[in-house]
């Protein structure tokens, strides 16, 4: 079963994002956090943290979240998220920890 989707007037906390996605992880099998059948890069779930709005995308990967929570379990709870410039040269993207980690498909991005 895919994550609820919430939306940027609902958005979640960082330790409430990181429950939901460990909940997501530990219940289920499903390869990709939102609907399967939606195409791309459709926002699924919106996080505020530091005055900013994230967001993750419907096809991140339950790799990437696994890759993820790994970060979330070695640094703790307020992993640092850091904005960096993406492959199409915007700074959009963002990476986790002092390492600056970047999960393999986990889609996650700052909002502008």
């Amino acid at each position: 079963m895919p994550l609820p989707k919430i939306g940027r007037d609902s958005a979640l906390t960082k330790s409430e994002f990181h429950q939901l996605l460990f909940d997501w992880w530990m219940s289920g099998r499903d390869t990709v956090v939102g609907d399967p059948e939606q195409q791309g890069r459709t926002p699924w779930i919106f996080v505020e943290d530091m005055g900013l709005l994230f967001k993750l995308n419907s096809d991140t990967r339950r790799e990437g979240v696994g890759g993820y929570l790994g970060l979330v379990e070695k640094f703790g709870d307020t992993l640092d998220w850091n904005i960096t410039v993406s492959q199409r040269g915007v700074a959009t993207s963002v990476v986790f920890g002092p390492g600056r980690e970047r999960p393999k498909y986990f889609y996650f991005y700052v909002v502008d």
